[in-house]
């Protein structure tokens, strides 16, 4: 069994450390973006757009492209969207309307996992 240090190290990354390439999730235009595994925040002053960005990102999850984003596998992605900000009705407002308008169609209860924790 590995000590804590040991796992520690075999993480270390170094120049000539071997890593894998991204695995990019979507394309904008000619650039790939978001990639998987990758934590991305979006940061703004309120009401610059960053929670209808999020939803164009959420339903790529079931569309394949909008608004000159696209994404690049074919597969159906999962979404968790952990809301923060907004309250619980706002929160169901914009997955059932801004993202269900935006992919078309109901929303599929199994690709989007969405809670609001703006309480907590």
């Amino acid at each position: 069994m590995k000590s804590e240090y040991e796992e520690i190290l075999a993480r270390r990354i170094t120049p000539d450390t071997t890593v894998p390439q991204h695995d990019f999730l979507f394309r904008w235009g000619d650039r790939p973006c978001f990639a998987r595994g990758e934590l991305v925040a979006l940061t703004g002053k309120a009401k610059s757009g960053k929670t209808f960005v999020c939803s164009i990102l959420m339903a790529l999850g079931v569309r394949k492209q909008i608004m000159g984003l696209s994404r690049l596998h074919d597969e159906m992605l999962r979404v968790v969207w952990i809301d923060t900000e907004q309250s619980e009705d706002s929160t169901q407002e914009i997955l059932c309307h801004r993202i269900g308008s935006l992919i078309g169609q109901a929303i599929p209860d199994e690709q989007y996992y969405v809670y609001n924790l703006r309480r907590d």
